[in-house]
């Protein structure tokens, strides 16, 4: 296992230089959480155009997602419009969900996992054109017996799920956290080789209503403790 873990840790001692002794401390184990903001971004687009020789004109590929931020246990809504001008013919349309875990408290090293995927089966002939709207899920529940694989903590004997994407406010050190999760939809044609396009998403946790309150408690008394 690899874990970021945050605690709150009193001592006393008999100057700021001494040394600190177990007897003489307590530490507060927390857990650090973020949760989705209230607002949705622009629903993210890519985009693409392929030339290839001996072809006149080209491929293009346009993927879209229906929004910028889901839930955990959402489904995914993929967007695929295909305009296939060349003279190539695309054999297959693969479609996953990739989670992006770097490290970026000492080596910044990224791992890259699926956690979702269709084999479409899915052909566009030459001159042809193609629009459908591909479904992904990313779970926990599908993934369990894969290594390498980043996780929310768990809270007690609560069940957790897939990691929640970082957000990182301005004016905040990324080393702070320690491990940085993104995540991206990923859409590749076959064509003897591959096009590729990547888009990313958050996914991420909504806010308990808990919360809300006491951030809108918060916001009408400026002086009120956060």
């Amino acid at each position: 296992q690899c874990a970021v873990e945050f605690e709150i840790k009193a001592f006393s001692a008999e100057s700021q230089d001494a040394k600190v002794r177990k007897r003489s401390t307590v530490k507060l184990m927390l857990r650090k959480v973020q949760y989705a903001p209230d607002s949705q971004g622009v629903p993210p687009s890519v985009e693409t155009t392929k030339d290839f020789v001996m072809s006149d004109k080209p491929l293009h590929v346009k993927v879209t997602l229906d929004k910028e931020l889901y839930y955990h246990g959402e489904t995914i809504n993929v967007h695929v419009n295909i305009t296939n001008n060349s003279n190539k013919n695309i054999k297959n349309i693969v479609l996953s969900v990739d989670q992006v875990a770097t490290v970026v408290l000492y080596s910044n090293d990224s791992y890259v996992k699926c956690v979702d995927f269709e084999d479409s089966g899915d052909s566009v002939s030459a001159g042809a054109t193609l629009q459908k709207v591909y479904k992904l899920l990313p779970l926990l529940a599908n993934n369990r017996e894969r290594r390498g694989i980043a996780l929310d903590g768990k809270l007690k004997h609560e069940d957790t799920n897939l990691a929640s994407s970082s957000i990182v406010r301005e004016g905040i050190l990324k080393e702070v956290l320690g491990i940085m999760v993104s995540y991206k939809v990923m859409v590749k044609l076959v064509i003897g080789g591959e096009v590729g396009l990547e888009v990313p998403f958050k996914l991420m946790h909504p806010k308990p209503e808990a919360v809300r309150w006491r951030m809108s408690w918060c916001s009408r008394n400026s002086s009120a403790p956060t």
